[in-house]
């Protein structure tokens, strides 16, 4: 099954909460049934040129979007009258990145659309789908059904629990005494690296609470700029200096990127390579330890603080195989990741999931 997901969701704040709660659980669960998440190349385009979404949105966007495959559907709404006899044409840019969504599952190029907005419910009872669309609580409620049903010894999995009740973070083993801990911000960032799992995160988004700061050229680079550097999507790479392979695939880039400027290119084409250029040279001369460096900046306290939370855990000694199992699956460094190796726990990280 192929899931296309509203890019609204990816930028979702406080006042979303049941977003924030409920899409790592739904992503996780279609992950484990075998299907696909994908996000729709109309919809990033639209939310990337909206004005009124705030640049630290759409930072988040740019972050959050490598996640997921970018799909690129061939057909139009705008080629099929049949369509628009059941639904009328769109008045605003908003209303078009709906449509574009909705036609794509009309045509049967996905399978199920997320979404939180109620204006594209409705059109989809219009074109007879609606069946097809489903909200972040909804879709996660269904897959955790389906993977119950396809995986009759999921009930011996351990489940842990992970979440904050109030000012406490409540602790320990679904149907045993959960331990109680005053917050810490080791707690918050050790629950978005569970909510995250197997996602490396920059450690500076991690010390923000999510907001990312600076220029992000030290990230990975988009599947946008792959294209423009003629890279397949697997052979994109992130930067690290201490590795001496990216730094000879930075300097070859460079020169390629030089190469093609000398040329005569189209205004647009040149404009993207010169942007890119310029990234990939701060990425050449950048470190990691500099101090102005974000990363450089987060990496130290917020490695300390996710150490002083598993050593609080560890002191409870009705929790030491969680704070084991935390210690060894959460590995550190400037883009931290929760990779559980082995005996994979199922994690209830909201309260409303018990």
């Amino acid at each position: 099954m192929k899931i296309l997901l509203d890019t609204h969701i990816l930028i979702s704040t406080d006042p979303d909460r049941i977003v924030d709660r409920h899409l790592p659980e739904a992503i996780q669960c279609a992950t484990e049934l075998g299907h696909k998440v994908v996000i729709h190349r109309t919809s990033v385009e639209q939310l990337e040129k909206d004005k009124n979404i705030p640049e630290s949105k759409k930072r988040v966007l740019r972050w959050r979007k490598d996640f997921y495959p970018i799909i690129h559907p061939q057909s139009d709404p705008y080629d099929n009258e049949d369509f628009w006899e059941k639904i009328h044409k769109p008045d605003t840019e908003r209303e078009e990145e709906d449509i574009y969504l909705l036609y794509c599952l009309y045509e049967k190029e996905v399978d199920l659309l997320l979404t939180e907005d109620s204006d594209i419910y409705e059109k989809a009872v219009l074109l007879g789908i609606s069946g097809k669309v489903k909200n972040v609580r909804q879709a996660a409620e269904s897959f955790k059904r389906a993977l119950n049903e396809t995986k009759p010894e999921f009930a011996d999995v351990p489940i842990y629990c992970f979440y904050k009740e109030g000012t406490m973070w409540q602790i320990g083993q679904k149907g045993k005494k959960l331990s109680a801990f005053h917050h810490q911000v080791g707690f918050d960032r050790i629950h978005v690296l569970l909510e995250h799992e197997n996602n490396p995160i920059p450690c500076d988004i991690l010390l923000t609470g999510g907001k990312i700061v600076g220029d992000d050229f030290y990230h990975r680079l988009s599947h946008e700029d792959w294209e423009i550097l003629g890279l397949h999507v697997d052979t994109g790479v992130r930067y690290d200096p201490r590795i001496s392979k990216n730094r000879r695939n930075i300097r070859a880039m460079i020169v390629k990127l030089k190469e093609d400027l000398g040329g005569d290119l189209p205004l647009e084409e040149k404009s993207e390579k010169e942007r890119l250029l310029e990234k990939l040279e701060k990425w050449q001369n950048m470190k990691y330890s500099e101090p102005h460096s974000p990363a450089g900046q987060a990496r130290t306290p917020v490695f300390n603080s996710i150490k002083r939370v598993i050593e609080k855990i560890k002191k409870d000694a009705s929790l030491s195989i969680i704070a084991d199992h935390l210690d060894h699956s959460i590995e550190g460094g400037y883009e931290p990741i929760y990779l559980p190796r082995t005996s994979k726990p199922k994690w209830i990280l909201d309260p409303d999931s018990e």
